[in-house]
């Protein structure tokens, strides 16, 4: 009786064995598997503070290139409002003395009866004063009277012009507060270079528009669908186009959009940043 109680206990302690070990492989899978998703979040949250550090110092990239952008702008400015004053003080009141002394030759001629020098005192006379009107001419135009809003547009584009993406523009905004120019330069520069290295595109179009309450900027390309790894390449650029619309109390959307990848962005003209 005794051997027959033990045959018939053996399987059933050999599976209460089992049991045991499968339970003890269960709960260290559970402990495996906890700690690898402990280390996968912890991992994706070292990869997000990276991104987060790198947009933060592409933007910071950017405001630096915007900043040495508009510094270049405005020597060149102001080396042009000095040249402008140097031709108005000198070459201008030079040439007005010697307008002065032609016509006063020219009358002295005249009462004189010597028609043949009065014409020629005439002639020398209207040919100063074509001088003169030249002169002022491009004096007007050496003028600074603010941002020059075109030529920071341009030099935001001059980089992705030596690509062989074809890059046109349609610009009908004449002059914006120097915040804003340097946000639009800034977006016009990561959205060309988001659709150059990110995209098919063939070309790009950037348009400026100018309307009653609000000023818009869209970068169009026409590259179709980017893929899904590049999209998420673009993020962080994206990210930083929609801070600076947030920080001029605009709008900024990234996406496909007729044919290709568009960047749109909008800034409302408000009185009191206008007058910053």
């Amino acid at each position: 009786m005794h051997d027959l109680s033990a045959a018939a206990t053996s399987p059933l302690v050999m599976a209460l064995w089992i049991l045991c070990a499968l339970t003890s492989l269960a709960v260290l899978g559970g402990w495996v598997f906890a700690l690898a998703q402990r280390r996968q979040r912890c991992f994706q949250s070292l990869a997000d503070d990276q991104r987060e550090r790198i947009r933060r110092s592409r933007a910071r990239l950017a405001d630096v290139e915007s900043a040495r952008s508009a510094d270049l702008q405005h020597a060149r400015l102001t080396e042009r409002t000095r040249i402008a004053r140097e031709i108005h003080d000198n070459v201008g009141h030079l040439l007005t003395r010697a307008i002065m002394l032609t016509n006063a030759d020219q009358v002295i001629a005249t009462s004189t009866g010597d028609t043949l020098h009065a014409d020629q005192f005439g002639q020398l006379g209207h040919t100063l004063d074509e001088a003169m009107t030249m002169i002022r001419k491009s004096v007007h135009g050496l003028k600074d009277e603010g941002t020059d809003f075109r030529a920071m547009v341009e030099d935001a584009m001059a980089t992705a012009k030596q690509s062989d993406v074809e890059i046109r523009l349609s610009n009908a905004i004449d002059a914006v507060p120097s915040h804003v120019a340097h946000a639009f330069t800034a977006v016009i520069r990561e959205a060309l270079t988001n659709t150059i290295r990110h995209s098919a595109a063939s070309e790009a179009h950037v348009h400026l528009i100018d309307l009653p309450g609000l000023w818009q900027l869209i970068v169009q390309g026409n590259g179709g669908v980017p893929e899904r790894g590049r999209v998420a390449s673009m993020g962080i650029g994206i990210a930083d186009i929609e801070e600076r619309a947030r920080a001029l109390d605009g709008t900024a959307t990234c996406g496909y959009h007729n044919g290709g990848w568009r960047v749109f962005m909008s800034v409302p003209k408000t009185a009191e940043r206008n007058m910053r």
